[in-house]
């Protein structure tokens, strides 16, 4: 197998001349042979749930054209007007995953008029980096956010997925590839605040995570060469119980 890089993929997120974060999705950025598919995952939520839906959303590296096939997945959610969903996958009517060759995400989530107090995370991720594909806009109506803890997110569930991770057995390339990225995002959310930036993207979460922990340098590189080559699940388990004790104690004082 042809092994991939570590390339400078991404950006990060520009901020305004007070500092918040500007969105970094916009429709032009989409490439135009996804909006056929964009079109029927709509069609699919409409569907799925007809007199429920307030809002479709897509997220991550398609929405800020950044789309790489093979690597990058399509991430999609919608808003409903159902009480008590906090997030959770979506099984959509009249469409079928497996005929792409990339992974698409679907999930949905509960909206009511408290929505921000209910599920800040979610809130803050619509408006600094999603994009409407159909229904209400809700942007206007949320806070703006600059480079600080309330943008960071992986951090939260570090420490038990590790631990589900550790103690599974027989996993799938793709968890091996889901904790290293977990792994290098929150490193990143250790130092976004100092270096008063945002990105998602995960050689600039590598490379603003070394640049202030100089000794850590050479294993966080490692887990980005093994993100993109998850081939050594041995070396990847080995890096995860290397690197995840000093991640979770520096969260001691976060």
């Amino acid at each position: 197998m042809k092994q991939i890089p570590i390339r400078p993929i991404g950006r990060y997120f520009k901020l305004d001349d007070q500092g918040f974060v500007l969105n970094d999705t916009h429709p032009s950025d989409i490439p135009h042979s996804y909006t056929i598919l964009l079109k029927q995952l709509i069609t699919a939520y409409q569907v799925t749930y007809p007199d429920k839906l307030h809002s479709i959303w897509l997220r991550g590296s398609l929405a800020r054209g950044l789309f790489i096939e093979k690597i990058s997945d399509i991430d999609v959610f919608a808003l409903l007007k159902t009480p008590n969903i906090r997030w959770e996958n979506a099984t959509l009517k009249q469409f079928h995953t497996e005929q792409y060759p990339f992974s698409i995400e679907t999930c949905i989530s509960s909206y009511s008029n408290d929505f921000l107090t209910k599920n800040p995370a979610l809130a803050m991720q619509i408006q600094t980096q999603s994009h409407c594909l159909w229904g209400q806009d809700i942007r206007a109506d949320l806070p703006l956010y600059r480079p600080s803890k309330l943008m960071a997110l992986s951090y939260r569930w570090l420490e038990l997925d590790i631990k589900i991770f550790l103690e599974k057995e027989n996993k799938a390339t793709e968890e091996y590839q889901s904790i290293l990225k977990l792994l290098l995002r929150t490193a990143f959310e250790l130092v976004m605040e100092r270096a008063n930036q945002y990105t998602p993207d995960l050689y600039y979460c590598y490379l603003t995570s070394a640049r202030f922990y100089p000794t850590k340098e050479l294993v966080l590189r490692e887990i980005l060469w093994h993100y993109l080559n998850p081939l050594d699940f041995e070396r990847i388990v080995y890096l995860v119980r290397t690197l995840s004790p000093w991640i979770i104690e520096q969260l001691e004082d976060f």
